[in-house]
């Protein structure tokens, strides 16, 4: 067999996201979009395409454009990370870390390492080759809380120290408690302003209250 039978570890699977791509011992966080069955290319012996599809489980991320095919190892990670309803998956953060296994020739692989929503640390066992497990740590992913609504404090001024500080929308029903507080210093008439009475009222009360 000579090398250009050998396809490249980054072809395998074009446009998948691969632990050569991130690189050995580096962690990406990505965002998940999506998981179903796919039709992908099957890999033979020798890394060899047999030409023929199989069905796998892909997964898809919001923050890149490479599929992943996730296997059972990663399928109990994460299970172990979010819970086991994939349902409540999509839009939750998983971390993917580039190790070196035993596996394929000592080829690196792609492991999750920790999850979105997690309350503590998780030790697992996970296997790097046909004869070895070690303790793999799941860390949780922390996020950014979204900000939360202030609630502007009330307003405990009376309507005629509003008036005095020249504002100009005091609400409905106000026209009573202005004359109690300026009636004996203003001779106005909400009965003057026409159909307008109120708001015209207020306008002239909060004029003069200004210069009493």
């Amino acid at each position: 067999m000579t090398d250009t039978e050998m396809i490249p570890w980054d072809e395998l699977f074009p446009g998948s996201l691969n632990a050569d791509s991130i690189g050995e011992g580096n962690t990406i966080i990505v965002t998940i979009t999506s998981l179903r069955k796919e039709p992908v290319s099957e890999i033979g012996p020798g890394r060899k395409p047999t030409g023929k599809k199989v069905i796998e489980n892909v997964m898809r991320f919001e923050d890149y454009s490479d599929w992943w095919v996730m296997n059972k190892t990663n399928k109990d990670l994460i299970g172990k990370c979010l819970g086991t309803d994939t349902k409540l998956w999509k839009g939750r953060k998983i971390a993917l870390t580039s190790i070196k296994t035993g596996f394929f020739g000592g080829a690196l692989a792609i492991r999750v390492s920790g999850g979105e929503g997690m309350s503590k640390p998780i030790v697992t066992r996970l296997d790097v080759s046909q004869s070895k497990s070690i303790d793999w740590t799941l860390t949780p992913i922390e996020t950014k809380p979204k900000p939360t609504a202030t609630t502007k404090p009330p307003d405990t001024r009376t309507t005629a120290e509003k008036i005095a500080s020249g504002e100009k929308h005091l609400g409905p029903d106000v026209t009573a408690e202005v004359r109690a507080a300026y009636g004996a210093k203003l001779d106005a008439d909400p009965a003057d302003w026409g159909e307008d009475t109120q708001q015209g009222y207020l306008v002239a009360l909060m004029k003069r209250a200004k210069g009493a």
